[in-house]
């Protein structure tokens, strides 16, 4: 249901309350099969600043290590688009 209203066009009031209250626990959330695509969609989304607070986690060794080594995690935060951005920053 989430994705099904990510992938809406208008919401963005919902979008923004979605991407806050999973942007507080992404470490969790990536490495779950279906939460991982819900923070896929925020990432295609550009939703509010969620980009910026995967960033943030992505910069603790700890949570990076265990994203990059979870199934689901290694596929819902790095995505093609979202790596260029990255390594950007």
């Amino acid at each position: 249901m989430v994705q099904f209203i990510l992938k809406l066009d208008g919401l963005d009031e919902f979008k923004k309350v979605i991407a806050d209250k999973m942007s507080k626990i992404i470490p969790i959330l990536s490495r779950q099969k279906y939460s991982s695509n819900v923070i896929e969609k925020c990432l295609q989304n550009n939703i509010s600043d969620f980009k910026d607070k995967v960033i943030e986690v992505l910069k603790n060794p700890d949570h990076l290590i265990s994203m990059i080594q979870n199934e689901f995690g290694n596929y819902g935060i790095f995505p093609p688009n979202f790596l260029l951005i990255w390594v950007v920053v």
